[in-house]
């Protein structure tokens, strides 16, 4: 089986929201693809829409892809806050995002300007 054919079972599945097929075969793609980022954020997304967030952060780390771009900054913290590894997701986010956290000494006011993710992070955390 060609990687495009896996490639267009995967998006498939993913689409009809069948999870655990889009994992099995999105699992196979990134070993014979060696790890392409395309097919990595897949895998991670299908994990994801499953409540695997342990088994995304863990194919994001071991393919060092956590920080590379901006969607696969974004699975990691989505990731970490749903694991409420606070700390580490909030070192996660950009620079910007906490600024307004930083100005307002966390209050629930510098939260709302920053990302529903941040922000939803923040009140956790303050909790």
């Amino acid at each position: 089986m060609s990687l495009d054919a896996l490639r267009s079972i995967v998006q498939d599945s993913l689409g009809k929201h069948l999870y655990e097929n889009a994992i099995f075969f999105a699992d196979k793609l990134v070993t014979m693809s060696q790890a392409a980022p395309d097919d990595v954020y897949r895998l991670a997304q299908a994990y994801l829409f499953t409540k695997q967030f342990r088994r995304a952060l863990h194919v994001l780390r071991t393919t060092k892809l956590t920080t590379t771009e901006s969607r696969f900054r974004y699975l990691t913290a989505k990731c970490l806050a749903e694991c409420q590894e606070w700390d580490e997701c909030l070192s996660l986010l950009s620079d910007d995002m906490l600024a307004a956290v930083q100005v307002q000494g966390g209050a629930r006011a510098g939260c709302m300007r920053a990302s529903p993710l941040h922000t939803a992070a923040c009140a956790a955390h303050r909790t």
